[in-house]
């Protein structure tokens, strides 16, 4: 009853994916196995490894039971990377491996023989006296069935780990440091992109993302400060210069990796902005046309398949940087155009200030719009036509 009664808990600890709590479940069950092994075994055999292999794609877990005068005395486990290989080729790899720096015992109990018949006289020249035998019933069979159940076993938590590594976007982080060829994991990456209309209103975004995952209270936006009219590079080499500016000071952390929404150009914005604060990061442009991705200092870009999780994640990154950019845009815009010269004239409401922007798309085509004009708008008298006329283009106009 114990043991069913932790076996069970042990699989809700999997399948909630709570790997700790499970393993020392595991474990539990593995000493009480093993307890009741000694009991079972009796003297007078000679000392035996049991070794079983479990095998899922191209990984595999290997179980070594220890049987030292006749008593199960301990067990270790290990994963492998099986690279397609047949289970008698995994074996004879992992025998080879395993032997080099192990004790050999008179028997070693497999539930597979290795693909390589060499190896039991390499093991002889090891050892001296030691056979390889694949026990087909009695205790030895049932040693070799344990060793292949705690395998199985094992590779399952294993498997499940790194689908939740992946999930979580591990994996896509570790693609990222082997392919860009950083010194550690890029654990906090900051992606950044620009927005305006014709060079109006134009705002700068900053979105992290902590692991993998979406880091919504580091957020940050900016209002271009010292940048006139389209020039989106320029933009750019402002907001990331202020914000490598901010973490010269100490006020933040120094991301594994900035990310910027566009290719050469935008990268060199990026680096320009590095050169002027003296502060060196490592950075990427991710251009939208072919999602190529563009490295300081290479000559053509790195292309990676639409599969890799490292470019998933760069895009999901690049994408949300692009989304929060122009949320801010429209709000900053929305608010300019709620609030304009168009409220202080008199006569002039909301209604028929939505009605005079709709129909000449912004402030500066209804100030380049002539007295008939504004007379043809519906809902516009021609004393409100002449008194918008007149307050637009008297000296020291509002300026647009």
């Amino acid at each position: 009853k114990l043991v069913l009664m932790l076996n069970k808990r042990m699989q809700e600890h999997i399948s909630k994916q709570n790997f700790e709590a499970a393993a020392t479940l595991r474990d539990q069950l593995q000493a009480i196995e093993l307890l009741s092994r000694r009991q079972q075994v009796t003297g007078g055999f000679d000392d035996w490894d049991a070794i079983s292999i479990a095998i899922s794609g191209d990984n595999a877990s290997a179980q070594v039971l220890y049987i030292r005068n006749g008593s199960l005395v301990g067990r270790a486990e290990f994963t492998l990377n099986s690279q397609n290989a047949s289970e008698s080729e995994i074996m004879g790899a992992f025998l080879k491996q395993y032997y080099s720096d192990a004790p050999v015992p008179g028997e070693v109990l497999l539930e597979t023989m290795p693909d390589d018949p060499a190896i039991l006289e390499w093991l002889r020249g090891v050892a001296g006296k030691v056979d390889i035998i694949v026990p087909s019933r009695g205790r030895k069979k049932e040693l070799v069935d344990m060793a292949f159940r705690n395998a199985r076993s094992h590779l399952k938590m294993v498997l499940l780990n790194d689908e939740k590594k992946e999930k979580s976007g591990h994996g896509a982080l570790v693609e990222l440091q082997d392919m860009l060829g950083l010194d550690s994991l890029p654990e906090r990456v900051e992606a950044f992109d620009i927005s305006n209309i014709g060079g109006t209103d134009a705002v700068g975004s900053m979105v992290v993302f902590t692991n993998g995952r979406p880091d919504l209270r580091r957020y940050r936006h900016f209002n271009i400060r010292t940048v006139k009219g389209i020039n989106d590079p320029a933009m750019m080499e402002e907001v990331v210069s202020r914000r490598l500016k901010r973490i010269g000071s100490g006020e933040d952390t120094v991301p594994g990796l900035i990310v910027v929404d566009g290719g050469v150009t935008q990268l060199g914005a990026a680096l320009s902005a590095m050169e002027q604060t003296g502060i060196h990061v490592p950075v990427i442009g991710l251009a939208k046309q072919f999602e190529h991705i563009y490295i300081p200092y290479t000559d053509a870009p790195l292309i990676l398949p639409e599969t890799s999780p490292a470019l998933k994640m760069l895009k999901t990154i690049r994408d949300e940087s692009h989304r929060f950019a122009i949320s801010h845009h429209r709000r900053r815009r929305t608010s300019r155009l709620r609030t304009s010269v168009l409220d202080t004239i008199p006569g002039i409401g909301k209604k028929r200030k939505e009605i005079l922007l709709r129909h000449f798309g912004s402030l500066d085509g209804i100030k380049n719009a002539g007295k008939d004009e504004l007379e043809n708008v519906p809902g516009i008298s021609k004393v409100i036509a002449k008194t918008i006329f007149s307050k637009l283009h008297a000296p020291k106009a509002y300026k647009l």
